[in-house]
């Protein structure tokens, strides 16, 4: 089980909000999958609210100093996402690549994220 720090649970909020609102719409299956993951990591008020105030930039730097496993986990919580409102959009995409390239996660597929993130979530 990978563990989170604190200051790493803020810049996870940080990244997956801008992932919702990139697009302009808020659906409610990325609301519920961000209920998912405040659950699955253990993401506390504080955390939330420092998350939703950082900067991306600042996330991404948090971010790439992680270990492989987080920064591969993060990375498919994004993919999953994008793709959780069944329309794939361009602007999530390209987020999802500068995301990933800023913080050095790995390169996967939105099915790769989908089937990692389904595998974390059996493991828990």
């Amino acid at each position: 089980m990978l563990h989170f720090f604190e200051n790493e649970k803020s810049a996870i909020v940080c990244v997956v909000e801008a992932m919702v609102l990139i697009d302009g719409e808020v659906h409610k299956k990325e609301m519920l999958f961000n209920m998912l993951i405040l659950s699955k990591l253990d993401i506390k008020e504080e955390q939330f609210d420092q998350g939703s105030k950082c900067d991306l930039s600042v996330a991404c730097r948090i971010l790439r100093a992680m270990s492989s496993g987080k920064k591969k986990l993060v990375s498919a919580m994004l993919g999953v996402l994008l793709s959780i409102d069944g329309d794939i959009n361009e602007k999530e995409l390209m987020l999802w690549r500068t995301v990933s390239t800023a913080c050095e996660f790995p390169t996967m597929s939105i099915l790769d994220a989908k089937e990692y993130f389904t595998d974390f979530l059996s493991e828990r």
